[in-house]
């Protein structure tokens, strides 16, 4: 039997967060052959982004647009956080959304990521739909980096 699961066989957090990180590593070979850098978690952002895009097509919703922005090459110093002047909740915390944005956190756990961004964005609450991306892509940097699959930049 095969080790590989196809996104419809992933059926909780775990098996999705590999899928992911499957994609965020074709991305990272595609950079570093380009000799071009870009931060893990940020290129997992955009590997959640593109899910979510992804997604939005699928049910109808018209596509964000983004302006096309080249990787920049990063030095080490860059990648580290400037501690702003104030430090807020991510969006996921915020006592508006945290309530309804624990219904799709268990979701994930039940059926494919596709299926629950899809009923986020059926929503139709932008602000839900953000804090479910900022959500994932910290959840799923931090099991990347505690099971050893992704290295801790800071």
């Amino acid at each position: 039997m095969s080790e590989t699961r196809t996104e419809a066989q992933a059926k909780n957090l775990e098996d999705q967060i590999a899928l992911l990180h499957k994609e965020l590593e074709i991305k990272q070979k595609a950079l570093e052959e380009q000799k071009e850098t870009l931060h893990p978690k940020e290129l997992l952002r955009q590997v959640v982004g593109e899910k979510i895009e992804a997604a939005k097509s699928v049910s109808g919703v018209p596509p964000t647009p983004l302006p096309p922005q080249p990787p920049k090459k990063r030095e080490e110093d860059e990648w580290k956080l400037q501690a702003p002047l104030y430090q807020a909740k991510p969006s996921y915390e915020l006592e508006t959304l945290a309530p309804a944005l624990a219904p799709f956190q268990k979701k994930l756990e039940e059926q494919t990521l596709e299926e629950t961004i899809g009923e986020v964005i059926k929503t139709g609450n932008h602000a839900l739909l953000d804090a479910f991306h900022d959500w994932l892509v910290e959840k799923s940097y931090t099991h990347l980096v505690e099971t050893g699959k992704l290295e801790r930049v800071e």
